[in-house]
């Protein structure tokens, strides 16, 4: 999305509208053409422009094993970025991670420790992080322990997906 800001002045008795032609070759020596596909080819004194770029938070959850045994410690790896096509720094990244029922999280595992770590109704337990000052475009990666029950039985399977927004997306 596109927000473009207009100016008019009045001068004498008469109102001014610089800028308003739709011809590319109407762009002052001040302006700057827009580009294919923009609503309106250029800005200028009378015209600007604010592009509105938005984020896609982005995350791969991985397990540091496939198979385990009961009681045992898995460490996961998440890796999370903010893919963007504006290079910038974001704030309120959540990360949320829902654990399987019956395995809990190691406290003080995590290299960066979660925001909260609350047992749900349910009984599952979540991990969530809050992240201001990310980068846009680029890899984050942090690790933590999630610890099976010493009554898992043979065949059991845990599976959790984390999510991410950022801000109230």
């Amino acid at each position: 999305q596109d927000i473009y800001t207009w100016t008019s002045y009045r001068l004498g008795t008469s109102w001014q509208n610089p800028h308003r032609t739709m011809d590319p070759a109407g762009k002052p020596a001040t302006g700057v053409l827009t580009g294919t596909g923009a609503r309106y080819p250029y800005t200028g004194g009378g015209r600007d422009v604010l592009r509105v770029v938005g984020a896609r938070p982005v995350i791969d959850k991985v397990a540091g094993q496939a198979e385990t045994v009961p009681g045992a410690t898995v460490n996961y790896t998440v890796k999370y970025r903010a893919e963007s096509p504006a290079n910038t720094v974001l704030d309120e990244y959540v990360l949320v991670d829902v654990l399987p029922l019956g395995t809990a999280y190691e406290p003080g595992s995590a290299t960066i420790e979660p925001t909260s770590v609350t047992t749900l109704g349910n009984g599952r337990t979540e991990l969530r992080w809050v992240f201001d000052d990310v980068s846009t475009n680029s890899d984050y990666f942090m690790h933590y322990n999630v610890l099976i029950p010493d009554d898992a039985e043979a065949g059991n399977v845990f599976v959790n997906n984390a999510s991410a927004a950022i801000g109230n997306q």
